[in-house]
């Protein structure tokens, strides 16, 4: 279930960031306008620094790039070596 929510962090911060600026109506007129800035501002910066954790589909993705590239890592060493195998044969 936590992994699930995670998926969805930033717009949880920003339901969250939302709720507590509508709630700022609720304090003294003269607060209201920068308890708002300040809110929507933190809003802003919590839904910038909470990072989405990827589904189980991107991590799958990721998980299959990284082996191709390994093998393209792979394929191209040993044709490096095979080159410099036959190169010594030549000279």
């Amino acid at each position: 279930m936590r992994e699930r929510i995670s998926e969805y962090a930033k717009l949880v911060a920003a339901l969250v960031g939302a709720a507590v600026t509508s709630f700022t109506g609720l304090i003294p007129a003269e607060w209201a306008p920068w308890a708002t800035a300040a809110a929507a501002f933190l809003t802003a910066v919590a839904v910038l620094l909470v990072p989405n954790a990827p589904t189980q589909g991107q991590r799958d993705a990721i998980l299959a790039a990284q082996a191709d590239l390994t093998d393209i890592e792979r394929e191209a060493d040993a044709q490096a070596a095979l080159s410099r195998v036959q190169g010594r044969h030549e000279a």
